[in-house]
């Protein structure tokens, strides 16, 4: 019991003496903390070892020493340990860092892989400052201690290295990519730097932007973003009329791939900022230059040039699209200009079409494939240049979408684009439904141009007329295997104009074509009844009458017995449905009694033929209206196909045309079976004319012109007053001298007149 007494007695004072101990090493004084911390945070700069029990240790004194003061002395006391770290910092700065960067022929590189490497020993200090100093922070109140101090430090890091930076650094960092743009040999290095360097700036700026007025990654910047100023000014003076265009793009493009190359910061807004530069000074200055008249090798010569010699010219036109697409305002001004090269072509096609509408006073003729023709060659020119060169930007598409809209929709004489559009997409169709492997285009390629006309309306209007006529056309002439060829043929141009302008205003074509394929099999059935040997009446045609175009007489009041016969004989087998004979349109097939030759004719030409039936009179078109009960223009309009057809022939008798049967055309040799199909007279009510003051301009050219052909030559006045009397006899209008004079000068631009060199008031025909 006694030893155990003892035992715990000496233990008692063993700890007593451990305890007195540890307050004496945890209490050490103000004075002697700072000498530790300065101590070991001149060690860390230098970059000696210290052990991270001992910055523990400091770190734990430190808490200490703070814990046994009074609350309000804790956080000034806290501040006074975290200052002599910021001293020690600074005199290592002024001492070991900063003459490093006092050498003035030390080159750039140099001085950013110093500072690189100063920076790197900065940042590992600052991780062993936040061992040491991790108590002072926490009675701070710090949230973050890692970033106080990371924050902390880095301020006093670019407070003491500011001037350094500005007449240093900065300097370097300008020279550096001056020399990567000149040596390629040093430009991956040199890259490597700057993105480096980039990234150091990047984070100092985002530790020190609340405390420093310097703004280091700014300032940084704004210094690249001076020299490349100066450079890119310096670049257009020097390039931009001493180099052709094609060779100043390419300037333009190289210095873009060098920027790629050298400009590989971390931060991609430099990059950015520099090709704007770029841009203002190298491009948009340059576009009024670009687009001049003055200037040789503008874009429209560039264009020109491509339709010569694509591959060669390819590359220039595919600069201006790649450089100038990077512009905040994308083509402005190339695209109108673009747009402007294209709309002088088509007027040019346009005023080419109207001045031979003068010239032969043809105003009625739509079928002009070369015409049409013309506009889709200028199209796919043009969309060829687009996909070749500007990748199919939408900008240039529209362009060109644009410019065919403003000449498509211009006057051509009297009339509009939509009728010769309506002609050629019927030609088109004979094509594909004649001999399909020889047809150039296809459904798609014909409608191409019908998007471009704005009086969708009238356009649809004509065409239903057309497409009636085809429809009629195919029961009359083609085989069933073709009619249905046709048919599909005819929905798929319909499908086409579909996909451009909505199924709303083409549902009745549509409906047009799907009445004549419903009524096919039933026709046939028909016509394989025996009806009159010599004559036999198309079968009706049933329709969705709403849809069709209006013809302006249904049934005429005909004076021929047999086809009345006929009409019955259908009627009765047709039960339970109302017939509507469209005589002008219907047709019949009489046979000669020699079964060599059959007619395929329409009702009213039927009825014209009869008349030649006993006698081969001659016989004038008011004496075949009166016996057949036709209007007159029936009659003109159907004698002229039959005499198309080599059916009738035509006589001038006592100043009248007269119509005769061909007698040739029994003449034929016996077994030679011969068919003979008319065309159809397809009377529709009157589209709407297009009246503008063009037609008047277009009225005066022609009165011009045609007195010219036969004068060849007239003074000026002379030549004002007889287009005035011309334009009163036939216009009723009364024209002002101002525009007769701006027509004659028109046609004289045009090449058509020209003043005599010596006397200014002759003009002369050319």
């Amino acid at each position: 019991m006694e030893n155990l007494i003892i035992f715990d007695q000496l233990k008692y004072q063993v700890n007593i003496k451990i305890n007195k101990q540890k307050i004496v090493r945890m209490l050490p004084s103000r004075s002697s903390l700072h000498d530790y911390i300065e101590e070991t945070c001149t060690n860390i700069l230098e970059k000696k070892e210290v052990p991270l029990q001992e910055k523990s240790r400091i770190d734990r004194d430190i808490d200490e020493y703070i814990k046994n003061q009074n609350n309000d002395q804790q956080q000034e006391e806290a501040k006074t340990f975290i200052k002599v770290a910021i001293k020690c910092i600074k005199t290592h700065c002024a001492k070991n860092i900063l003459p490093k960067f006092q050498d003035k022929y030390k080159d750039a590189l140099y001085h950013v892989e110093t500072f690189l490497q100063v920076h790197k020993t900065f940042v590992k200090s600052v991780k062993s400052f936040k061992i040491l100093l991790y108590q002072a922070a926490q009675t701070l109140q710090q949230e973050s201690i890692p970033e106080f101090y990371s924050s902390l430090f880095d301020n006093i890091f670019v407070e003491e290295f500011q001037l350094v930076f500005k007449n240093v650094l900065f300097k370097c960092v300008v020279d550096m990519i001056k020399t990567a743009c000149e040596e390629e040999q040093k430009l991956i290095k040199i890259s490597d730097l700057l993105y480096e360097f980039g990234n150091v700036m990047s984070q100092l700026q985002k530790s020190t932007e609340e405390a420093l007025d310097f703004k280091i990654e700014q300032e940084f910047k704004q210094k690249i973003f001076d020299y490349f100023e100066e450079k890119y000014q310096q670049n257009y003076k020097s390039w931009h009329q001493s180099v052709n265009t094609q060779a100043y793009l390419r300037k333009v493009q190289q210095q873009k791939e060098i920027n790629e190359k050298v400009l590989k910061f971390g931060d991609k807004t430099i990059l950015e900022q520099v090709n704007r530069i770029l841009n203002s000074h190298l491009l948009t200055y340059y576009k009024p230059y670009l687009l001049a008249d003055t200037n040789p090798n503008n874009f429209e010569h560039l264009l020109n040039e491509f339709h010569k010699e694509p591959i060669i010219q390819q590359q220039n036109l595919k600069l201006i699209g790649d450089l100038y697409g990077s512009l905040d305002d994308h083509y402005d001004q190339i695209t109108t200009n673009f747009k402007n090269i294209i709309t002088q072509e088509g007027q040019a096609i346009m005023q080419k079409k109207n001045h031979q509408i003068v010239e032969t006073n043809q105003d009625q003729i739509f079928s002009d494939p070369s015409f049409i023709g013309q506009f889709y060659s200028l199209y796919q020119k043009y969309s060829f240049l687009i996909e070749s060169c500007f990748s199919q930007k939408s900008d240039f598409i529209m362009a060109l979408n644009n410019a065919f809209e403003s000449f498509i929709n211009l006057p051509i004489g009297n009339h509009e684009f939509a009728d010769y559009l309506v002609t050629f997409i019927g030609e088109q169709i004979e094509l594909l439904r004649n001999s399909p492997k020889n047809a150039t285009k296809s459904p798609e390629q014909i409608v191409k141009l019908f998007v471009f006309i704005n009086q969708k309306a009238r356009f649809l209007k004509l065409y239903k007329i057309s497409l009636a006529q085809r429809l009629i056309k195919y029961q009359r002439q083609v085989e069933a295997k073709k009619s249905k060829l046709a048919c599909t043929i005819e929905m798929n141009i319909v499908e086409e104009m579909e996909k451009k302008c909505g199924a709303q205003d083409l549902e009745s074509l549509k409906i047009m074509i799907k009445d004549f394929q419903k009524t096919e099999n039933e026709v046939t059935k028909i016509q394989e009844e025996k009806g009159l040997y010599k004559l036999q009446i198309q079968p009706p045609i049933i329709i969705n009458k709403q849809h069709w175009p209006e013809i302006d007489e249904i049934q005429l009041n005909l004076q021929s017995e047999i086809i009345t016969q006929q009409k019955e004989i259908i009627a009765k087998r047709q039960q339970q449905k109302t017939l509507i004979w469209l005589d002008l349109i219907s047709y019949v097939e009489i046979q000669s009694t020699e079964k060599a030759l059959t007619f395929n004719l329409s009702v009213p030409q039927a009825v014209i033929l009869l008349l030649y039936q006993y006698r081969n009179d001659i016989l004038d078109v008011n004496r075949i209206a009166s016996l057949t009960g036709l209007k007159e223009q029936y009659v003109i309009q159907n004698c002229k196909m039959m005499k198309d057809a080599k059916i009738l022939d035509e006589q001038i008798v006592n100043d009248q045309i007269c119509y005769q049967f061909n007698e040739n055309l029994t003449k034929q040799k016996k077994g030679k079976c011969k068919k003979i199909v008319t065309e159809t007279y397809f009377p529709q009510n009157q589209v709407e004319q297009v009246v503008s003051v063009y037609d008047k301009d277009l009225a005066i050219e022609a009165a011009i012109v045609k007195i010219m052909k036969k004068q060849k030559e007239m003074q000026f006045s002379d030549l004002v007053i007889q287009v005035q009397g011309h334009m009163k006899k036939n216009q009723n209008v009364e024209i002002p001298f101002a525009q007769i004079k701006q027509m004659i000068e028109r046609l004289q631009r045009n090449e058509y007149l020209e003043r005599d060199a010596i006397n200014m008031q002759l003009i002369k025909y050319k």
